[in-house]
């Protein structure tokens, strides 16, 4: 009897370290045998009797449910359940209780003895136990397996809701054969339906038409004097030029010049007396307007080395110490003047994503500032060659104009663009890019 009472506390130990519906039904059907003999054991899960899944068989890993052994085991369970009520005892049958045609079927090697224990939800079955023997259970073992059954019983019905709760949900809709055309009918409807074609691409508010100021000659930025966002008027200095090199050759074209018109007083003033002198007054002429022009042209230089702006504006710049001591070339983009209340979307649309739209369609912001409020835009323009960004791959820049709202966003906010194009079938819009994939494939 002690050793009856360790098999019962360790087999209910043991059901408790099961982690799933498999793990325990295989557990079952093996171990119970230390504390009742059988020939084999059956553990089934079922929904309502209409789908009854064999999990485990005593010495079988993996079950076919394509068997005839598995179909006899169905079929079994079906005539021997139909009708019982929620108990926790433990039935016995024996072969000559079924009907001939099951009878029929019964396997040569199978006993004809079958004590069932079944698990219950509330009023539904979910589950159960079959024991194969050559006898009936005699009243020893009827007490020690009532009471692991219990053990099994509830570990059982743990583990089936939590792997087959929304499995068995929609194994119950059954529905007609009229009701399935009905189905399908709605499916073709719905997807013949028409919708806007929409794509989401990321997004940029840039400044509309902005005043590029650019190096004025080929040299080294000496300092940037606006900072970002900086607001300025006409003629506010923007940024210098390094000037040494200008301010030496302005200072040697100056007295060049000088060198030179004193030469030609000279040649005047000699000239009355000697004739060679004379001639040369031309030459020194000539030398003399040549010297005035490089006076003028490093004059010149020296101003334009200080860059000023043309118009109002704020300057748009990113990292003004980056540039300083930074040799650049003439016409190079050194930042941009731009009016803050005129801007547009920049959208940059990836090749792959590219949908068809045309001018005024509709564009919908979401900045990351704020998310959850979408400012509307139309589309102005878009790129014929798509470009190369950053991360290598290739996008089309799509320009939208912003329509006229109270609190324009700030140059340089990101987001993200929803550009809403023409109208396609909902089938369309859902496998456009499966299509697409299939199209590049197949040719």
């Amino acid at each position: 009897m002690s050793e009856m009472l360790l098999n019962i506390i360790s087999l209910q130990q043991a059901v408790l370290e099961q982690t799933s519906l498999k793990s325990l039904a295989f557990f079952m059907a093996h171990q119970t045998r230390l504390i009742c003999a059988y020939d084999n054991a059956v553990v089934f899960s079922c929904y309502r009797l209409r789908f009854i899944t064999i999990e485990s068989v005593a010495g079988g890993v993996v079950i076919d449910k394509n068997t005839p052994y598995t179909h006899f085991l169905q079929a079994l369970i079906k005539a021997a359940v139909k009708g019982k009520k929620p108990t926790d005892e433990l039935i016995t049958y024996s072969k000559s209780d079924f009907d001939l045609p099951l009878q029929d079927i019964w396997p040569k090697a199978e006993k004809q003895s079958i004590t069932f224990r079944l698990f219950f939800d509330g009023k539904n079955l979910i589950g159960g136990c079959l024991l194969f023997r050559e006898t009936d259970l005699v009243e020893a073992d009827i007490k020690p397996l009532d009471w692991v059954m219990k053990s099994y019983d509830h570990a059982f019905r743990q583990h089936f809701l939590a792997q087959n709760g929304w499995t068995n949900f929609f194994k119950t809709m059954r529905l007609s054969r009229f009701a399935k055309w009905m189905v399908f009918l709605a499916i073709v409807i719905i997807l013949c339906l028409p919708v806007k074609q929409t794509v989401v691409a990321p997004a940029t508010i840039t400044a509309k038409d902005p005043v590029q100021i650019t190096a004025p000659m080929e040299g080294v930025i000496d300092h940037i004097v606006v900072k970002p966002d900086q607001r300025v008027l006409p003629g506010t200095l923007l940024f210098d030029m390094e000037k040494r090199d200008f301010i030496k050759a302005h200072e040697l074209a100056i007295r060049e010049f000088a060198t030179i018109k004193a030469k030609l007083a000279n040649a005047i003033s000699m000239g009355f007396s000697d004739l060679e002198n004379r001639a040369d007054i031309h030459i020194l002429k000539a030398e003399l307007a040549e010297k005035q022009l490089e006076v003028n042209y490093t004059n010149t230089l020296l101003k334009e080395a200080a860059v000023t702006s043309p118009i109002s504006g704020i300057a748009v710049i990113d990292h003004p110490d980056n540039w300083m001591g930074k040799p650049v070339q003439t016409g190079e983009k050194i930042l941009e003047i731009a009016d803050k209340k005129h801007v547009v979307v920049s959208v940059w649309l990836p090749v792959n994503d590219a949908i068809e739209f045309k001018k005024g369609d509709r564009v919908k912001v979401y900045l990351q500032r704020d998310p959850l409020s979408a400012i509307d835009a139309t589309v102005l323009y878009s790129s014929f060659n798509a470009e190369k960004m950053p991360d290598n791959t290739l996008a089309y820049k799509v320009t939208a104009v912003l329509d006229p709202i109270k609190n324009v966003p700030r140059i340089g906010s990101e987001g993200t663009a929803k550009i809403i194009g023409h109208r396609v079938s909902f089938f369309y819009y859902l496998f456009r890019k499966p299509i697409m994939a299939i199209r590049q494939w197949v040719g």
